[in-house]
């Protein structure tokens, strides 16, 4: 690793690199942030041509860094924008590969909030976990630090008598609670990136600076807060368990809001969190989580890899972090509840598990594969994958079962919705375990990637309005960033929320005769629904949000629906008819509105 030498910052006032094969530990300070733009960044070849590296935005915070690391007393610093030359693809995977070791091993993190503003006074919290504050000055980052370790009285080393802070027991304390600076601290968009996750986990010690470079305060200041902020448990932030105790489901979990620039990211930047390696194929796409959720099996039996909330996808391995969201209390049972074997081959993965058969009420007979994980808040259940028996395997004398994983229903996505774990993955009673059978199924690889079942995909197909009279005219559209106005097609639905597989819309419509008519369609799981009213004052979104309560409330199914209106200045009566069905439209299903 390239480290830069502070005390030539100091000395000479430029920025030169020192390599080192292995990290030197508690030597060196490292730097978090988000980067303003490839462009903006200071570059390792930028480090070349001195004059023009000090020209770019992203020179200030190194300058910031260096300064801070020497005032504190460190001798090196890393930064992630100029430590790494990037034009090797060998020395960027070792980066990528170590980063977590290298955040882990540095004396003390500096993490850069760039959108948090300098007039951000110093925070910590009460036993209470409230959030007050001292006047803002200048920090002994050193003193912060251990006087959060250590606790007032019981450390050498003493907070600057400007700051005030009050003792860390005193529920009040001498400042203002702190609830508006807290929730500008929530949006930095520092929370919100992929990289940035390991970075607030490995570092055991952990300093924040607003955009001014001023002192906001430890990570052992604010560990409640930023725990409610990441969803990160605080005894995972604080260093007083190993990851390697947590579930692999509770840790992708805290991914599930997080957004990287480049598609791969999404699962390089979780390696150090989950301790595996793998190699670097930028190009590939989603395939790079695939990957790591391979590794994952490969290296562990920790079944937890597999409980994630499947909606309406199915399929084994998750598309992505976002799908494990709900997963943040998953925790592992203890090894003697239940035992298990995977293997990984060219055919599929092959689980030697628990299984537990039982027959619903008018519908096949399904397989529970019993999980060695459960909900930290249910002690008496265990997690089940729902799995469909498909034939014996003949390449294994009978012995291996191939299985795929239940297709899901509209009903069952809309159910899941709202019990996550209670359709696809169940959960049961620990004590059923002894009717379980060890038994060895094979989920083939065509299984393993997440997709949508073919009745779901129709019902979040896009809306078209085939037919338009001439005499009518669209005037507006809601939801309008759906709607295409030339092709008169709303676009499915490309970021549903778990909670409301529905998509609702409509249009408002002009006639020659200068009134106007609304109308309005709701497309649900199960039910199809489409309305014609009066052109009124009502804002559209208004009619179309009570159209969807009322709807929603009952049990209606209307794919028809006739109009009549009068329509000035002769008051002749107008009739308007609706119909919305299920056609094809550029060789995709759509939903067909048609106004006659």
């Amino acid at each position: 690793m390239h480290l830069i030498d502070v005390g030539r910052f100091k000395t000479h006032g430029d920025i030169r690199l020192r390599q080192f094969h292995n990290p030197p530990v508690g030597k060196y300070a490292i730097l978090s942030h988000t980067w303003i733009g490839d462009e903006d960044e200071v570059s390792f070849s930028d480090l070349m041509k001195p004059h023009e590296a000090a020209r770019k935005p992203g020179f200030a915070k190194i300058e910031y860094t260096c300064t801070q690391a020497s005032s504190d007393g460190y001798s090196y610093v890393w930064i992630d924008t100029c430590c790494i030359d990037k034009r090797s693809s060998s020395e960027l995977t070792e980066a990528i590969n170590s980063m977590y070791m290298w955040y882990g091993s540095a004396a003390i993190c500096y993490v850069y909030l760039v959108d948090l503003p300098g007039d951000c006074p110093r925070l910590v919290e009460t036993h209470t976990h409230k959030v007050i504050a001292s006047k803002p000055v200048d920090y002994d980052t050193h003193a912060a630090e251990s006087f959060a370790l250590e606790g007032p009285g019981k450390t050498n080393r003493s907070i600057p008598i400007q700051s005030n802070l009050p003792p860390m027991d005193d529920e009040e304390g001498a400042g203002l609670y702190q609830e508006g600076w807290v929730s500008r601290l929530a949006a930095c968009r520092w929370f919100r990136r992929g990289w940035t996750l390991q970075e607030l986990i490995a570092p055991k010690q952990m300093v924040f600076f607003g955009i001014d470079w001023n002192f906001i305060g430890s990570k052992l200041d604010l560990l409640y807060t930023l725990s409610d902020i990441t969803g990160i448990d605080s005894i995972a932030l604080s260093h007083r368990c190993k990851l390697e105790e947590l579930s692999f489901a509770k840790r992708l979990s805290w991914a599930a809001h997080r957004t990287t620039t480049r598609l791969e990211d999404t699962a390089y930047s979780l390696l150090g969190l989950l301790n595996i390696n793998m190699s670097l194929l930028y190009g590939e796409g989603e395939r790079a989580f695939t990957r790591l959720q391979e590794e994952i099996i490969r290296r562990s039996a920790d079944s937890s890899v597999f409980v994630w909330f499947r909606g309406i996808e199915n399929g084994l391995l998750a598309s992505s972090p976002a799908c494990f969201w709900a997963c943040s209390k998953v925790i592992l049972c203890n090894g003697a509840t239940v035992a298990h074997s995977f293997e990984l081959t060219h055919r599929g993965l092959k689980l030697k598990l628990p299984i537990l058969k039982q027959r619903r009420k008018g519908a096949h007979e399904i397989s529970l594969a019993v999980l060695s994980c459960r909900m930290e808040d249910d002690f008496e259940r265990v997690l089940c994958l729902h799995l469909k028996e498909e034939m014996a395997d003949p390449t294994d004398s009978g012995e291996t079962t191939v299985c795929s994983i239940e297709k899901c229903t509209p009903n069952c996505a809309k159910s899941q919705a709202q019990h996550w774990n209670t359709t696809q993955l169940h959960s049961i009673d620990s004590r059923k375990l002894q009717l379980a059978e060890y038994r060895t199924v094979l989920l083939p690889r065509h299984n393993f990637q997440s997709r949508m079942s073919t009745s779901v995909v129709r019902m979040m197909s896009s809306l078209w309005i085939k037919k338009l009279p001439p005499s009518l005219q669209v005037v507006e559209v809601f939801p309008e960033r759906q709607w295409n106005i030339e092709t008169r097609v709303m676009s499915k639905y490309r970021d549903l929320a778990w909670n409301n597989l529905t998509q609702c819309g409509g249009v408002l419509l002009k006639h020659t005769l200068n009134t106007t008519v609304a109308v309005c369609f709701l497309i649900t799981p199960g039910r199809q629904f489409i309305k014609v009213l009066n052109g009124s004052k009502i804002p559209l979104h208004k009619l179309c949000k009570d159209l969807e309560t009322r709807v929603l409330s009952s049990q209606i199914v209307q794919r028809r629906a006739m109009h009549q209106f009068r329509a000035p200045p002769s008051s002749s009566l107008v009739r308007l008819q609706a119909t919305l069905e299920l056609d094809m439209y550029m060789g995709e299903n759509v939903w067909c509105v048609e106004l006659s």
